[in-house]
């Protein structure tokens, strides 16, 4: 059966919204059609806003990927590799065997280093970030507006996001810590509607199922940044640098030492992230 992607609407910045409830590997083919660009599927920040902008309150897969090596926290990265036919066949296939797809222990370690190096970026900014909520024995964890988490998934949305549905927290559930030994799960991530508390789940199979995803047709920038094109890790070190030399400048350095710079640029950054 052949799959056709179903314009729902568009966003209040022209974007058009599509919608195919079909298996990973039908839905793909479907957005290209429809002239969705890769990485097909909604990224969560997406989603987010479709949401924010009333197309849609429905769950949602999306193009965002956790992988997982035993003993060791889940980093998610901005697309996942599923997102290409020969791919999503295979993730397909594991998962109506009720298992999770795998990659060679090193898959983790590069996106780890990946991580690593992008760790002085404000979370909205990276495509790598290695989660710290810590999951309770049940796998669940509870993620906040202000954990750097939440900044990375739903980006430059994200207070908007849980005020607009009276979220105070939004429920995580990671992937099992039971990879075989050299072994990576990886998986995509789901996004439950507002009605259901939003939650997100890295551990949820289905990639087989007929279930949803939205795909977003039209000039779009991953960054999930400032329209000014300055991304929030600009304006942060920007913001760094003019307070060191306007305290320079009337000779009272000092006052760095009180965590004042620190201070007023994690206050410009509040203002912003609650303007968008």
């Amino acid at each position: 059966m052949v799959y056709e992607a179903n314009l729902i609407g568009k966003l209040k910045d022209s974007r058009e919204i599509y919608e195919v409830c079909a298996s990973l590997d039908k839905q793909i083919p479907a957005f290209e059609r429809a002239g969705i660009k890769h990485p097909f599927l909604a990224s969560p920040d997406e989603v987010a806003l479709i949401r924010l902008d009333k197309l849609s309150n429905d769950w949602s897969r999306t193009c965002m990927a956790p992988v997982k090596v035993k003993g060791k926290p889940t980093i998610l990265t901005a697309i996942s590799p599923f997102m290409n036919p020969i791919m999503a066949a295979i993730a397909v296939d594991f998962h109506k065997k009720n298992q999770y797809p795998t990659l060679p222990e090193i898959s983790y370690e590069l996106l780890e280093t990946e991580a690593k190096a992008q760790s002085s970026l404000t979370p909205e900014d990276r495509t790598t970030h290695i989660l710290e909520g810590k999951a309770d024995s049940g796998g669940k964890f509870y993620l906040t507006p202000e954990m750097d988490d939440s900044r990375f998934i739903l980006k430059k949305h994200v207070q908007r996001y849980f005020g607009q549905f009276k979220h105070s927290q939004i429920p995580f559930f990671d992937l099992p810590d039971d990879a075989s030994k050299g072994q990576a799960f990886v998986n995509y991530l789901w996004f439950s509607g507002p009605r259901d508390g939003s939650g997100l789940s890295a551990r949820y199979r289905g990639l087989g199922d007929g279930l949803r995803a939205f795909g977003v047709r039209g000039k779009t920038s991953k960054a999930g940044s400032q329209n000014s094109g300055y991304n929030l890790t600009n304006i942060r070190n920007a913001s760094d640098e003019a307070i060191k030399q306007t305290l320079g400048e009337m000779n009272i350095t000092g006052m760095l030492g009180f965590g004042l710079q620190k201070r007023n640029t994690g206050n410009l950054l509040e203002i912003l992230r609650k303007k968008q």
